[in-house]
């Protein structure tokens, strides 16, 4: 499990989402099986997991998977809410699945969450401006 999950950040890290699915869902696969040592790695990555697989299949344009990973991390967010840059993908990838369906009231739901981590967390400003002009055209 350490392996993969490695090798699936490796794989984000390189801008290779089909690297990033086939081991991060490897990894979710073997969290499945009987408790044992890889439990506590799967549950403190599992966040991480949901979120690069949803922007991996964002990236390969499969908004409904996608979707499904990202609301999966959301759930745990709501527990115990993610670092900043784990939010900002999450909300931020949910904004571009919603842009990318002409849905510009949804996506618009999810931008002052994205301002707020915004604020907080400077090296995502220029995207959030992207985000936020995106919107305004429309």
């Amino acid at each position: 499990v350490e392996i993969m999950i490695g090798l699936g950040l490796a794989a984000q890290q390189l801008s290779r989402p089909d690297g990033v699915i086939e081991y991060f869902e490897a990894a979710l696969d073997f969290a499945r099986a009987p408790k044992g040592a890889s439990a506590g790695l799967i549950r403190r990555f599992r966040p991480s997991i949901y979120v690069s697989l949803g922007d991996a299949y964002f990236q390969k344009r499969d908004l409904d998977r996608a979707e499904s990973y990202l609301r999966k991390a959301m759930i745990i967010d709501r527990k115990h809410p993610l670092t900043p840059d784990l939010r900002y993908s999450l909300f931020g990838t949910f904004v571009e699945i919603f842009l990318d369906r002409g849905d510009e009231r949804a996506a618009s739901r999810y931008m002052p969450t994205l301002e707020a981590i915004t604020k907080n967390f400077p090296p995502v400003r220029r995207h959030f401006a992207d985000l936020a002009s995106r919107l305004n055209a429309k």
